[in-house]
């Protein structure tokens, strides 16, 4: 099956979603080169429009996009590739997804997830014993990878514990 990049100038839109969870993270664009590189190294990468080039999600932060299946569309002209997040957040400003406002009806807009924290749709995979670390308040991360452990006391300066399992 052919992609249909001559359709919007060479690129393709992809959603992505979590692939446990299936919230939708974020939305990039695919040119071939990027899909070749996505398929070949399982990372996602993208054509970035604005620095028109190619980039690898998590190539400064570190928290890239495992892919973990590809599909397209009945039109072949678009993408949802379900990934495993690595890494606390996929949005550049903090948050686990790039869908963290709403917009209201009057064309306000308000945020509905909190920065470094799951979004309202997310499901939380951290449970930690607040007794261990000597806290009386928790704050946890966004769900992680399944392997580990990651969370912090609110009324403590004690750096963050991660316990791998």
């Amino acid at each position: 099956m052919e992609l249909a990049f001559a359709k919007l100038d060479g690129l393709i839109p992809a959603v992505i979603q979590d692939h446990a969870t299936r919230e939708v993270l974020m939305l990039g664009f695919l040119n071939p080169e990027a899909l070749e590189y996505t398929q070949r190294t399982g990372e996602v990468h993208f054509y970035s429009r604005t620095r028109q080039r190619l980039w690898k999600k998590g190539e400064t932060s570190g928290h890239v996009l495992r892919v973990r299946q590809l599909l397209f569309d009945c039109d072949a002209d678009s993408l949802l590739i379900r990934v495993e997040a690595v890494g606390p957040g996929v949005c550049h400003q903090g948050y686990r997804s790039c869908f963290f406002r709403e917009l209201e009806p009057d064309s306000t807009s308000r945020i509905v997830a909190s920065a470094n924290s799951p979004s309202p749709m997310s499901s939380v995979c951290l449970i930690v014993s607040a007794i261990t670390l000597g806290c009386t308040s928790l704050i946890s991360m966004p769900p992680c990878a399944k392997a580990t452990t990651i969370a912090w006391c609110s009324n403590s300066a004690a750096k963050p514990a991660i316990n791998p399992n």
